[in-house]
C-alpha cells in the first residue's frame, strides 16, 4: 500500500497522520495530536490502522494479537480516569 493511500484512508477514518521525514519517508508515519491523547484517540488510531490494512486486502492480521493490543490500551488507564468524559 502506498503511503499516500494510507494517509488518505486514515484521514477518512478520522485520524490525522503525516509521512516520515528524510530517510524514513515512506517507511513510517507520524501521528498528529495536540499534546494530549485520550483513550478514545488511541483506540481510534489502532482501529484506523487495522481498518486500512483490511481495506487494502490485509488478511494476515492476527485477531488474537489485535485483541491483546486493545486490552493493553484499555488497561493502561486507571479506573478513575475512565469516568472522565473523553469528549
Amino acid at each position: 500500500m502506498s503511503p499516500d493511500w494510507f494517509r488518505k484512508t486514515m484521514y477518512r477514518l478520522g485520524v490525522a497522520i503525516s509521512d516520515g521525514m528524510d530517510e524514513v519517508r515512506g517507511k513510517v508515519f507520524r501521528i498528529g495530536n495536540m499534546g494530549y491523547l485520550t483513550r478514545r484517540d488511541v483506540l481510534t488510531l489502532i482501529t484506523g490502522i487495522v481498518a486500512a490494512l483490511l481495506i487494502n486486502g490485509g488478511n494476515n492480521i492476527d485477531g488474537g494479537a489485535m485483541k491483546d493490543v486493545f486490552k493493553e490500551v484499555l488497561s493502561y488507564w486507571e479506573p478513575e480516569q475512565l469516568l472522565v468524559d473523553e469528549g
